[in-house]
């Protein structure tokens, strides 16, 4: 079982396989429900892990095992994430069973490389670093020892900057090890510039949190991950740890819980602030400075009521003066107007079937959601507004009516 956002919508998804069909299922996470979208081969007694070794941007998966319960016939396939789909590149990996495979950019020239270990029903237990040149794998030849029953995972003991390995399990004599082995490669590898660009955006009851692109010497953009941190108190981490210390010193060797850069928060106390921030990680899991920290507050809106007719009085204003004051809009916004032209429309003689433009004068400080709806059950994101609040919808249909509220945050 192996955890990735494959389709960069910030939500995790997951492989997972099992011994009794030996099935690998890909199940995609639809806002906290799973569905099955494809079978991506058979693998008893296998292991499987998540990496962008091509960094374009989107997780692969490299999974090994048996084709049958026999467990001969052992195959490690690599599946390249399309965007539309996965599909088997032939890397001319061994195969293996019994054993382990991890992703890490050992010789760091920002492209990931492969280490695995278990048995080969032609070599018998081996262990084995493969290098990603950007236009296949080969097998450097590293001398490890070959272990079956095994686990393997990328370090850097001695922070020196350079991936170092640890290998536990079975020898071909029947000994049972573990194994630390140093990485002697001499190539810097620096960390990846602070994310910028943070922004809270409610969809619904899920809030999504999104950033810009950092920047690596080593790794490209697209070859970067990203981790978040969220606590209920200024620099807090007990909503969601990031596993590394404020300064940005990775207290594990892996890439990024948000995966892209998109998290998805739900589940969350509506009225509650919650301080967050985020880090890049490069294909060495050294980890950027954090970004600086942001907080976020959803706010419930009370029940949507439709008003009965169109008229020049606006739902909320007490003073009939034309305007929404701030001691009338309180904290939530959830007011409607028509898209037809009327009082509270600005460009009006430029409207037309295809857009709406209009503004609503406000002295309440602080950035606003507008919203749409033509039901007033589902309600739609439509963009940001701040004092004055103006804005465009280019894509208003002449019918069916659409209706705008605002709301806070």
């Amino acid at each position: 079982m192996s955890w990735a956002d494959y389709d960069n919508d910030g939500w995790l998804d997951v492989f997972v396989g099992n011994n009794t069909a030996g099935a690998a299922d890909l199940y995609r996470n639809e806002g906290g429900v799973f569905s099955f979208q494809m079978e991506l081969g058979t693998y008893y007694f296998g292991t499987a892990a998540w990496g962008d070794y091509d960094n374009d941007g989107r997780v692969d998966v490299l999974a090994s095992g048996a084709r049958t319960l026999e467990v001969t016939n052992t195959i490690t396939r690599l599946w390249r994430n399309t965007g539309n789909g996965f599909t088997n590149i032939n890397a001319g990996l061994p195969g293996i069973v019994a054993g382990s495979v991890a992703w890490g950019d050992f010789d760091n020239d920002g492209l990931i490389d492969i280490l695995l270990t278990g048995t080969n029903e032609l070599m018998g237990p081996i262990s084995q670093v493969w290098r990603n040149t950007g236009s296949g794998f080969t097998n450097i030849h590293a001398g490890l020892t070959g272990m079956y029953d095994s686990r393997a995972a990328w370090g850097d003991y001695d922070r020196d900057g350079c991936l170092d390995i640890v290998l536990s399990g079975t020898t071909a004599d029947g000994r049972f090890v573990t194994e630390v082995w140093r990485n002697l490669g001499g190539n810097a590898n620096s960390p990846p510039s602070a994310p910028t660009g943070l922004t809270v955006t409610p969809s619904n009851s899920t809030v999504i949190l999104s950033w810009n692109a950092s920047s690596d010497a080593e790794t490209p953009a697209n070859g970067l991950t990203y981790n978040v941190r969220i606590g209920s108190v200024p620099g807090g981490s007990d909503v969601l740890s990031a596993m590394a210390s404020f300064d940005g010193t990775r207290k594990v060797a892996q890439a990024g819980n948000a995966g892209s850069r998109r998290f998805a928060v739900f589940n969350y106390t509506p009225g509650k602030p919650y301080y967050w921030t985020v880090q890049a990680i490069d294909s060495g899991f050294v980890g950027s400075a954090f970004a600086a920290e942001q907080n976020f507050r959803v706010v419930q809106p009370p029940p949507a009521v439709v008003p009965a007719a169109l008229t020049n009085l606006i739902p909320g204003d007490t003073n009939h003066d034309g305007l929404l004051d701030g001691t009338e809009l309180n904290e939530v916004l959830a007011y409607y107007f028509a898209n037809s032209p009327w009082l509270m429309m600005t460009n009006v003689s430029g409207l037309g079937g295809t857009n709406v433009t209009f503004a609503l004068t406000n002295d309440l400080s602080g950035a606003f959601s507008v919203e749409y709806t033509t039901d007033f059950v589902e309600w739609h994101f439509l963009g940001p507004a701040v004092p004055r609040y103006d804005f465009i919808d280019t894509n208003a249909p002449a019918s069916p009516t659409r209706y705008y509220r605002l709301r806070w945050p």
